[in-house]
């Protein structure tokens, strides 16, 4: 009876890992609710430029558990449950502490949870970490674009957006 027991409980491990690795790769990307408003005005501070720059990245392989925790963190978002999301993707970036995606992605879980000043902070790690790979600054850039957008300062937003979505990466 003791040996049918130590031969169960790795079975059900292996098959709970294989369902939660299933399912991070059939889930999409989280979808936050950020308002996007755009009115006319003038242009007024400065952005440090993003130099458009040849694709050297090389491929980045994906941690399941990583993965697996976005998955989660999607769905948490697509329910509304924000702090959740947050929890998935903080724990993710335990994980790869220095993958400037994921940054970028707590910055924008914050902004929907209503969290500006947190959201801002995150973004400028994503942009800071992001090294010379331009689609990874681009993308901290459009995050800090949201923030700016979230906080009432529009032209500053539309400024930003207009840099950085016409910037190759």
């Amino acid at each position: 009876m003791v040996q049918h027991r130590r031969l169960i409980v790795p079975v059900y491990q292996t098959f709970a890992f294989v369902l939660l690795f299933a399912a991070g790769c059939a889930s999409r990307p989280p979808v936050y609710d950020v308002p996007v408003v755009e009115p006319e005005a003038p242009d007024s501070v400065a952005v440090p430029e993003l130099q458009p720059e040849v694709e050297t990245r090389t491929p980045q392989r994906e941690n399941p558990a990583t993965v697996t925790l976005l998955a989660a963190s999607a769905e948490a978002a697509q329910a509304g449950n924000h702090r959740l999301a947050i929890s998935h993707i903080e724990r993710a970036i335990r994980l790869e502490p220095k993958n400037s995606a994921l940054w970028s992605e707590l910055s924008l879980a914050y902004l929907a949870d209503g969290r500006s000043q947190r959201a801002r902070q995150y973004a400028q790690k994503a942009i800071a970490l992001a090294g010379d790979r331009g689609d990874l600054k681009r993308r901290g850039w459009l995050a800090i674009a949201d923030i700016e957008a979230a906080e009432g300062n529009l032209a500053e937003a539309r400024r930003i957006r207009r840099l950085y979505r016409a910037a190759r990466g």
